[in-house]
């Protein structure tokens, strides 16, 4: 059943996000930024295909240790192909197949978290590397079938542990068939309206977070406490957040327990000389932390000993997008499983 399981996920790897056209020849969709992950649910490593100009950009996160990154990366780096370019034989006379690499690693921005002071070339550092096919390309199928190994072989990963989820710029989207693989969707796994475990509150945040739309941000606050912690994602698709405690920013202990924890005195990105508050890293494609493992752990963290939230259940949410069209973000409720704010009575801590 297993061999016939891998079969049918790379048959339909192949279809994920097949342009359709209208009878001008005009691509309908996918637009730019639909996006369909596979995720292993026991590691968080993950295979994003996404829209971007021409065709698909597929990326596989490389795992932090180091003897599970090395059998991936032995992996990626065996996997060649003619099937991307031409060069010119000039002994030939002709143009030829251009054997090359299938996966190249994401050239990290220079700065901050984006992979710059580890001593090593980028390629060593980047946590993410790429492939993909162009919209009308024939060789999906060489593609799909190398993406089949990569989980199997490299990940070491099974179908019945992938979790499946699409999204847009605006939000979730309905996920599209991928062999066995089953949605991510929290409603769909049938999980209970109100959460009161944190695992399951980590993989119900991790979800949301993942499907934001861009600009879209997420409210966690205490009800009749003032800690709060705000996660938004970017258009460039990175997400950070941002933490008010309603401590006295002076104090010594809170700013020790919260750099302890992997805070950052400043301000948040692109609010630079308006306030100033505790953020995190950024995470997700483009940074040396693209799985968001890292954030929902230490936003998790932070409420339960900095916040003394018990349990889940005890949260309340707020969540909207500053993207043109998006609406407020009602299925969040009973995804997250907790409630929303009575009002929107929180202040929004980036200052914007």
């Amino acid at each position: 059943m297993v061999e016939n399981d891998w079969a049918a996920l790379a048959r339909d790897i192949a279809w994920v996000l097949y342009p359709d056209w209208d009878d001008d020849g005009r691509m309908i969709s996918p637009r730019d930024g639909d996006s369909v992950q596979l995720r292993d649910t026991r590691t968080g490593q993950r295979v994003l295909f996404r829209a971007e100009d021409k065709g698909i950009t597929v990326s596989v996160t490389v795992p932090n240790d180091p003897a599970e990154a090395g059998r991936l990366r032995s992996v990626l780096e065996s996997q060649r192909t003619t099937s991307f370019s031409m060069v010119r034989d000039y002994e030939l006379g002709r143009m030829v197949p251009n054997d090359q690499p299938m996966w190249m690693p994401v050239e990290l921005r220079s700065g901050g978290d984006e992979a710059t002071d580890c001593g090593q070339r980028i390629e060593e550092c980047a946590r993410e590397w790429s492939t993909g096919w162009r919209h009308n390309a024939g060789y999906r199928d060489e593609v799909a079938n190398a993406i089949v190994a990569v989980l199997r072989d490299g990940l070491r990963t099974t179908p019945e542990d992938l979790g499946l989820s699409a999204y847009s710029s605006c939000g979730p989207e309905p996920s599209p068939r991928v062999g066995t693989v089953g949605s991510d969707r929290p409603t769909s796994r049938g999980l209970p309206p109100l959460c009161s475990e944190w695992d399951e509150f980590a993989a119900r945040l991790e979800w949301v977070l993942t499907t934001l739309p861009q600009l879209g941000y997420l409210d966690l606050s205490i009800p009749g406490r003032s800690l709060s912690i705000q996660l938004s994602k970017e258009l460039d698709g990175m997400i950070r957040g941002v933490c008010t405690t309603g401590a006295d920013t002076n104090a010594t202990e809170p700013q020790e327990r919260m750099t302890g924890l992997g805070w950052r005195w400043g301000a948040p990105f692109g609010c630079e000389g308006i306030v100033e508050n505790w953020i995190t890293p950024p995470v997700g494609t483009g940074t040396t932390s693209p799985t968001l493992e890292r954030l929902v752990e230490l936003a998790i963290t932070t409420l339960r000993t900095v916040g003394e939230v018990e349990e889940p259940s005890e949260l309340a949410y707020d969540a909207f997008s500053n993207l043109a069209g998006v609406d407020e973000m009602p299925y969040v409720a009973a995804e997250l499983g907790v409630p929303k704010s009575d009002s929107m009575t929180s202040e929004n801590p980036t200052g914007m």
